[in-house]
């Protein structure tokens, strides 16, 4: 089922986990970043979010993670500034994945970024009652140099498949309400945030879903 008709059926699997006494936890997995530079002078800069890639059986799935992705960086993100570029039109762009880089650069370039946020989404499973997956890779680019300072390839599982906050003022932490692809996006922010020590994930109970 695709991700636009399971959003509707994601507040009521979290709430029939609590009626059955399951506590909802998403777990991430990849502790470590695959490539991280020192990503102190870009803190304060200002970064675009590409369309994510996606499965050619999912289209617009990696433009929803990206947008959710956009929201989790204006909230926790280290960027002074954060803009969102959802046209999935960029993958023509480039003949062969080399070039992907290159193109994310220019592309963020052109907007007046100082660094271009990429990616794919690997994985998508929505598992209703039983266990949701999501697995993303992404790169970081520096725009005026083409240099990737920092890629990760990250992965949640869990059954904590609350509403997809997309139009919400913040993503929330908090386990009755989360959803993957929030538990991972706020998790590249505090990555991208610490990339050298990542401290322990904070706990957010007292905020609001």
């Amino acid at each position: 089922m695709r991700p636009y008709n399971c959003l509707a059926l994601a507040a009521a699997t979290a709430l029939l986990l609590a009626a059955a006494g399951c506590k909802p936890v998403v777990r991430v997995y990849g502790e470590k970043p695959v490539l991280s530079h020192d990503l102190s002078p870009y803190h304060g800069k200002r970064a675009a979010v590409l369309a994510f890639r996606e499965p050619t059986a999912e289209p617009g799935l990696g433009a929803m993670f990206a947008q959710v992705l956009h929201r989790a960086l204006l909230q926790r993100g280290p960027f002074g500034q954060v803009g969102f570029w959802p046209d999935r039109a960029w993958f023509g762009l480039q003949s062969r994945p080399s070039e992907e880089v290159a193109t994310a650069a220019a592309i963020g370039s052109e907007l007046g970024q100082d660094v271009a946020i990429a990616g794919v989404v690997e994985q998508f499973v929505y598992g209703r009652t039983a266990e949701s997956v999501l697995v993303v890779s992404l790169f970081v680019v520096d725009t005026t140099s083409g240099e990737v300072v920092y890629a990760d390839r990250i992965e949640a599982r869990g059954y904590a498949d609350g509403p997809l906050p997309l139009w919400e003022p913040e993503l929330s932490t908090r386990p009755e309400y989360e959803h993957v692809m929030a538990r991972v996006a706020l998790e590249i922010a505090r990555r991208l945030s610490y990339p050298e020590g990542v401290p322990e994930t904070e706990t957010d109970e007292g905020d609001d879903p």
